[in-house]
Order: C-alpha cells, then structure tokens, then sequence
C-alpha cells in the first residue's frame, strides 16, 4: 500500500473545492507509527491535530472519509515559502541551518516548525505564484524570512552647536 518515505495527498473527496482548486489538500510523508489499522475490518485511521484539520476545512473532533494518494515530489514541491518568526534574532547562519533542516519536508500553511529552538510559522506557500495550501520543500525553493517582532533603534548624534542653537 504505502511504504515509509512516501509523500502521500489527503483530501476530502466531497469538499468542491479539494476537487477543483486543490486548496483543501495536504501532503504529508510516511513515517513509522503513521497508520494506525482498526481491528474491525481493514480500514485505517488517520489523527490529525486541530491546526491541521483546519488547514483541510475540516470540522474537528469529527469523523471522515478521506481519499489518499501516493503522490511524486516533483508534482508537489512548491516555489516559495514565506516563516515568520516573533521574538527571536536570526542571523544568517541560523537561516541557513533552518533551510536545510526543511528540504524534503512536506510543509502547511500554518504549521509551527521548530528548528534548533528557532520556532518559524508556515504564513504562505506557492508554485508559479499561485497559493498552496502544502508542499514540499527541494533546495530550489525560495525561503522568504520575516520578522513579527521587528525592533528598530534610531540612534540621532546631535554636536554642541545643535544643543545652543537659538531660533531668533
């Protein structure tokens, strides 16, 4: 069925829109302990976290059927992808080991991604400007880094002569 490794798509057959626009799918990759099979019969169960039920407009705590694809990296990776980052100081060093922690990683919009203690949110995603809801990050991949917590100090040096200017 799937073997571990496998970038798989779910998506809600019902929901128009996973049909035409594929906005309401997610892509995610096969690791161990990911299905977990029934006893009754040989369905599987798939539990996703509420942020990624949202993310697939899906009501939460509620029960669906949903399709599963094995799917290609090369028809899932994306272009771009835009982190945002609050209350931390990133320097290009930290950029550059965050960016390859995340190739190859299938990634959604709104995802919390935790590298080395640096926390990044998934804000957007894109492939030849058009929106994705997920994808999957190749070295190709711009990575657009933006600050929530930006801090700007202006430092103004004023002379001796600015401080006696007199405006008779």
């Amino acid at each position: 069925f799937f073997d571990i490794g496998d970038y798989v798509i779910i998506y809600d057959p019902n929901d128009p829109l996973s049909q035409l626009g594929k906005q309401h799918r997610l892509i995610f990759q096969i690791r161990p302990q990911t299905f977990q099979t029934i006893t009754t019969g040989n369905r599987f169960e798939i539990s996703i976290s509420k942020s990624t039920a949202e993310t697939l407009n899906f009501n939460p705590l509620s029960r669906y059927t949903v399709c599963l694809h094995k799917i290609a990296v090369q028809d899932a990776y994306i272009d771009f992808v835009e982190l945002s980052f609050k209350k931390q100081f990133l320097q290009r060093g930290n950029m550059w080991r965050f960016k390859n922690s995340i190739l190859m990683k299938p990634l959604h919009v709104g995802q919390l991604v935790v590298v080395d203690g640096m926390q990044a949110q998934i804000q957007e995603l894109g492939h030849f400007g058009v929106a994705k809801t997920s994808g999957i990050i190749l070295k190709d991949t711009n990575i657009i880094f933006r600050s929530k917590s930006t801090r700007i100090i202006w430092l103004i040096q004023i002379s001796k002569e600015m401080w006696e200017y007199d405006e008779k």
